[in-house]
């Protein structure tokens, strides 16, 4: 993820939705920020102006 805003840069929160997988954990891998998942369905990750955000998530069952 990162921000796009070239002609108006600014701080970004991003929606990641799950429809029919559950996190275990989300950090990034940059920094080890980890991300509250407490509602299993979104999570909102915050993306400072200019930079980028490297996300791991980690799935409660593998995709098949």
């Amino acid at each position: 993820m990162v921000d796009g805003g070239y002609l108006s840069p600014k701080d970004r929160k991003v929606k990641v939705k799950f429809n029919t997988v559950t996190p275990i954990s989300i950090k990034d891998i940059l920094d080890n920020k980890v991300f509250d998942h407490s509602d299993k369905s979104v999570v909102e990750i915050d993306v400072p102006c200019g930079m980028f955000r490297f996300i791991d998530i980690e799935l409660s069952n593998p995709l098949n």
